[in-house]
């Protein structure tokens, strides 16, 4: 039987890369995406940019998302309300 895939946004940060290199151990595949290359990063790219997200769904196809990925520090200049886009995502078909 195949491992389930795993999508993992903010590969590159602390807790994405534990959460790539623990991953396999569990039976997952994970597949890091992050605006950071990373030797934990699948592919380099913005959770943003709705094109690459619908691309990285179409190819991998994951049965789970972990959503890491938050803005590097620091962070102290932007108002609260700048940072959703970075936190949330948008309902949108991806296929």
């Amino acid at each position: 039987m195949d491992k389930p895939t795993v999508l993992v946004t903010g590969s590159a940060g602390h807790l994405g890369k534990a959460l790539m290199l623990a991953l396999p151990d569990l039976g997952y595949h994970p597949v890091g995406i992050d605006i950071n290359p990373s030797p934990t990063t699948t592919l380099a790219g913005s959770i943003t940019d709705t094109a690459f997200v619908a691309s990285v769904f179409r190819t991998f196809q994951p049965a789970h998302v972990i959503h890491a990925a938050t803005l590097h520090k620091p962070r102290t200049f932007k108002p609260p309300l700048a940072l959703l886009p970075n936190y949330l995502f948008n309902k949108q078909k991806l296929t």
